[in-house]
């Protein structure tokens, strides 16, 4: 599979998985205040926006690379860990094990797809 092909593949599965985890998980959400919306909005942004910005180029770059795609990814992975760490030291977020699941369900299908779609990848490469 071409280079432009995964990576538009990865970009439409990854646009309308977030869409439909994000108003699924606000359906779900009983009656949320608007500060537990916003902590859901900005999980969702954060998730699936760092995903696209990191995972993308990965792909695209796929045929530059092949034998670092593994190791960009982890790194990528570790450096939307800091940001957030960043984020949430700046913006005075208090994680409470409600909020922590709000942000989690999002960072873990944003994740489970880059996996997916980067394991794909690495398989074809060998």
């Amino acid at each position: 599979m071409n280079s432009l092909r995964s990576a538009a593949s990865f970009f439409m599965i990854f646009l309308v998985s977030g869409l439909v985890s994000y108003f699924l998980h606000l359906f779900v959400a009983e009656n949320p205040s608007q500060d537990v919306v916003d902590y859901i909005q900005f999980s969702y942004y954060f998730s699936f926006g760092l995903g696209l910005i990191f995972t993308l180029p990965i792909l695209l770059l796929k045929k530059h690379i092949p034998n670092q795609l593994g190791y960009i990814f982890l790194s990528s992975s570790f450096v939307k860990l800091i940001i957030l760490m960043i984020l949430v030291k700046f913006d005075q977020f208090v994680l409470d094990k409600s909020e922590l699941l709000h942000f989690f369900v999002p960072y873990a299908i944003s994740l489970g797809i880059e996996i997916f779609f980067i394991s794909r990848e690495l398989r074809n490469i060998n």
